[in-house]
């Protein structure tokens, strides 16, 4: 029996010997791929996968608001287009030197009728339509396209006629109704990218058309978050566009928030 217990010691030995250590808690953790093995994409990598993705938009969505690109189908936002995909690329494809699809869509913004009897979140379309408009006047100096710009600001400020300044979820391009964010009526609650994120594109807007209201209804919905701000110095999460009243008392710098500091930041 002693031999026995002897060898199965010796054995529980060896065992111990060859353990792995037990893991440093304090330690870093080693990258899973060295950074000298990266290999960043080239500009012209980037540029033909843009052209990839533009040509199939091209192809199977054409003048729908966006692709989906599991089935290959068009889909549009709102009950009728507002061809959100074209307006949203335009700047990327001219920057790129895509010259003869930037002139398509400059040709298709022409065309564009914005008397369309449809409710559109007001803070989707300022960020990619007025913002891909602009950006179409900027480089072409078309007056038909700036006539256009201002058409679709006009269709937009509606939204910005409440008690506070913040804008309605929701306005009708065609009749200034304002509405929540499920189309019932008034006074539901928006977050602060909703709120305030109306100074670059408006800003811009009220330069090129030489008329400040555009500005000034986009600060004054700044101005209302600002001024309402916690004893911090940050603003909450979501707001009654009629009262005022935040309805959460919490903050983050996701999506909902992040746009608001972004905004600020280029308009300075």
């Amino acid at each position: 029996m002693k031999k026995y217990a002897y060898y199965w010691s010796l054995l529980l030995f060896v065992l111990a010997c060859n353990a792995p250590p037990p893991a440093d808690t304090t330690a870093q953790p080693e990258p899973s791929v060295a950074a000298d093995t990266l290999v960043p994409y080239d500009a012209e990598e980037i540029k033909a996968e843009t052209w990839r993705a533009w040509q199939a938009y091209r192809e199977y969505a054409w003048g729908y608001d966006v692709l989906l690109p599991l089935s290959k189908q068009g889909y549009n936002w709102y009950e009728e287009s507002l061809g959100i995909s074209p307006f949203d690329a335009y700047s990327t494809l001219a920057v790129m030197g895509f010259d003869e699809a930037a002139a398509e869509v400059e040709r298709y913004a022409l065309s564009k009728d914005w008397d369309q009897d449809v409710f559109v979140q007001v803070f989707e379309v300022n960020i990619r339509i007025l913002g891909g408009l602009l950006a179409m006047y900027d480089r072409t100096q078309n007056p038909a396209i700036l006539a256009k710009v201002i058409d679709f600001g006009d269709r937009l400020l509606p939204a910005f006629d409440s008690p506070t300044g913040i804008p309605y979820h929701s306005v009708n391009l065609r009749s200034g109704e304002t509405a929540g964010n499920r189309g019932e009526g008034k006074g539901q609650v928006v977050n602060v990218a909703q709120a305030a994120t109306y100074l670059l594109e408006f800003g811009i807007l009220s330069y090129y058309a030489q008329d400040p209201k555009y500005y000034r209804a986009a600060k004054k919905a700044s101005r209302a978050i600002f001024d309402r701000k916690s004893d911090i110095g940050l603003p909450g999460d979501f707001i009654d566009e009629e009262t005022g009243q935040w309805t959460t008392d919490w903050h983050y710098l996701q999506a909902g928030v992040d746009s608001y500091y972004k905004n600020h930041i280029k308009s300075n």
